[in-house]
C-alpha cells in the first residue's frame, strides 16, 4: 500500500530538534506539492477580500503550527470543512491575546487613576491625562503585536483556545530567542508591505505575484514562530 502522506525533511519533523530561526522561509518549499500549495494559497489570498478565503488561509496556518508543535501531519489544502473550522479557531486564537491585554491594561489604567484621584475621572481634559492615555494605547498595541504569536502557538500546542491568553506566554516571550524571532518577523512583514506596493504597480501579473508573495510571507511567518518556539 502506497503512503500518500505529504513528507517533509527530518529537521522539520522531530519536535525536540533545533531549527534555525530562518527555517520558516524555506518551509513551504520543503513540501512535496509546494507548487500546488502556493497556487492554491495565492488564489485564496487574491480572494481574501471576502471572509471565507481568509479563514481557509488561517486554517492552513493552524495546520503548519500543529505540524511543528504536535507532530501532526504536514499541512495540505484538503478536507475543506475541517480546514474552515481550524481557520475559525486560528482567528479566535489570534484575537484573544489582544483582548486580554486590552482588558488588563485598562484595569491597570483605571486602578491608577482611582489611586490618584480617589474616583474615576474618565475625561481626558488635561495634558497629563491625555499623555497617559496615549502612552497606554501605544504600549497596549505593542504588547498585542509582541505576545500574539506566542499566544497563537500556545493555543495550537495545547489544542485549546484559552491557552492563547494563558499567563505562561509572558514567561516564554521574555527571552533573547523570542525577541530575535519577533524582530525577524517584523522586518519580514515590513518587506511584505513594500513588495505588495511594488507589485500593485504592475497590471494583472502584479496581482498574481503579489498574492503569491503575500501567501508565502504569511506562512513563512507562521512557520518561523511555530518551529522557533517548540
Amino acid at each position: 500500500m502506497v503512503d500518500n502522506t505529504p513528507q517533509t525533511p527530518p529537521e522539520y519533523q522531530a519536535r525536540g530538534q533545533s531549527v534555525s530561526p530562518t527555517a520558516g522561509f524555506t518551509y513551504v518549499f520543503q513540501q512535496e506539492q509546494w507548487r500546488q500549495t502556493i497556487a492554491i494559497g495565492a488564489l485564496l489570498t487574491a480572494l481574501s477580500v471576502t471572509l471565507v478565503p481568509t479563514i481557509l488561509i488561517a486554517g492552513y496556518g493552524w495546520r503548519v503550527t500543529a505540524h511543528a508543535q504536535r507532530d501532526a501531519p504536514p499541512p495540505v489544502f484538503n478536507d475543506w470543512g475541517r480546514l474552515f473550522i481550524e481557520g475559525c479557531r486560528a482567528i479566535i486564537a489570534l484575537i484573544l491575546p489582544s483582548i486580554s491585554i486590552i482588558v488588563g491594561t485598562s484595569l491597570v489604567w483605571l486602578t491608577a487613576r482611582f489611586a490618584v484621584f480617589g474616583y474615576l475621572p474618565l475625561e481626558l481634559d488635561s495634558m497629563p491625562a491625555l499623555s497617559t492615555w496615549v502612552i497606554g494605547a501605544l504600549l497596549t498595541g505593542f504588547l498585542g503585536l509582541y505576545l500574539t504569536p506566542a499566544g497563537f502557538v500556545n493555543a495550537v500546542r495545547d489544542n485549546s483556545l484559552l491557552s492563547a491568553c494563558s499567563p505562561s506566554i509572558l514567561i516564554s516571550t521574555i527571552s533573547p530567542s523570542y525577541l530575535l524571532l519577533w524582530v525577524i518577523a517584523f522586518s519580514t512583514a515590513t518587506g511584505l508591505v513594500l513588495t505588495s506596493l511594488i507589485f500593485s504597480l504592475i497590471p494583472v501579473v502584479g496581482v498574481i505575484l503579489g498574492a503569491a508573495s503575500t501567501f508565502y510571507s504569511v506562512i513563512a511567518l507562521v512557520a518561523l514562530f511555530a518551529f522557533g518556539l517548540r
